[in-house]
C-alpha cells in the first residue's frame, strides 16, 4: 500500500491511492487526495467519470509516509462506503447484507397460519380435488423491496392445465387476502452473468415458502368454505371473500 505523490508547490501536491474494496472480490479504485481539501475517486474498471469529495487535510499532519499512506487507505476506504458507492448506480459495489438470503421470515402472521388459509381455500373448491390428484404443490414467493408477497405464477397450481384460469384467479385472489396478515419478507440475489460483485451483475429473487396441501376428506371439504369465512371475517376481509367464492367452483 503506497500512495503516489504529485507535487508543485506545496498547495497543489496530489496523494493518489488504490484501494480494493469489495466483500468477495477485490473491485480497484484510485483516490485522489490534494491538499487544498478536494478529492476525486475513479472506478478503475467501468468508471470513466470521476466522482468528487472534500476532506480534512489536516489529519496528515506531523505523519510520516507509512503512516500517511494507512490513514489515507483508512479514509479512502470509509468514504467510499459512506459516500461514493451509492452515486454508482448499477456498478455500486454489493456488501455482504445485499446478497440477501434464501431464509424467510414473517412480518406478521406465520407460515403455519398461512398455510391454514392456503389449505382452506383449496379445499373451498371441491372440483379442484376430482379425479386422481393426491395434493397441490403451492408456492409463495416473499416480499421484497420491489414487489408485494404473491403466489408464484410458476407453482404447480399455477401450470396445472387440469384447473381452469378463471378458478385460478379466484384461488389466488383469496390467498391474496390471507396475505394481508400473514406477510412473509425475504430475497437473496442471483447472479446473472454481468459484472461479478456489482448491483448490475445480479438479479433479485423473493424468497418462498412452499406448501404441499393433501386432497382432503369429505367432512373436511364440508366444512372449508364455513371455517375459511370465520377467518377472514375476523381479518375485516369476509365481504371480499364472499364475493369471490359466489363465483362458484
Amino acid at each position: 500500500m503506497n500512495t503516489e505523490v504529485e507535487s508543485c508547490s506545496p498547495e497543489a501536491v496530489v496523494y493518489s491511492i488504490r484501494v480494493d474494496v469489495g466483500e468477495y472480490e477485490e473491485i480497484p479504485f484510485q483516490f485522489s487526495y490534494r491538499m487544498d481539501g478536494s478529492g476525486t475517486c475513479k472506478d478503475l474498471e467501468y468508471g470513466d467519470e470521476e466522482i468528487a469529495f472534500s476532506w480534512e487535510p489536516s489529519i496528515l499532519d506531523g505523519l510520516d509516509p507509512e503512516k500517511r499512506d494507512e490513514v489515507l487507505h483508512d479514509h479512502a476506504t470509509e468514504i467510499f462506503w459512506d459516500e461514493i458507492n451509492d452515486q454508482l448506480d448499477e456498478d455500486r459495489v454489493l456488501r455482504e447484507a445485499d446478497y440477501g438470503s434464501e431464509s424467510l421470515s414473517f412480518e406478521s402472521g406465520s407460515e403455519e397460519e398461512l398455510e391454514r388459509v392456503v389449505r382452506l381455500v383449496l379445499y373451498a373448491f371441491p372440483s379442484i380435488w376430482d379425479g386422481s390428484r393426491e395434493e397441490v404443490g403451492v408456492t409463495i414467493n416473499a416480499a421484497t423491496e420491489n414487489q408485494s408477497a404473491c403466489v408464484d405464477d410458476y407453482c404447480e397450481l399455477m401450470e396445472d392445465g387440469e384447473i381452469s384460469d378463471a378458478t385460478k384467479d379466484t384461488l389466488r385472489e383469496l390467498i391474496d387476502l390471507g396475505l394481508q396478515w400473514n406477510w412473509p419478507v425475504g430475497f437473496h440475489l442471483e447472479y446473472n452473468d454481468g459484472a461479478s460483485g456489482r448491483a448490475s451483475g445480479y438479479c433479485e429473487s423473493p424468497s418462498t415458502v412452499d406448501y404441499t396441501i393433501q386432497k382432503p376428506s369429505f367432512h373436511e371439504l364440508a366444512e372449508a368454505r364455513q371455517e375459511l369465512v370465520q377467518i377472514l371475517t375476523e381479518h375485516g376481509t369476509a365481504a371480499e371473500a364472499k364475493q369471490l367464492l359466489l363465483r362458484g367452483d
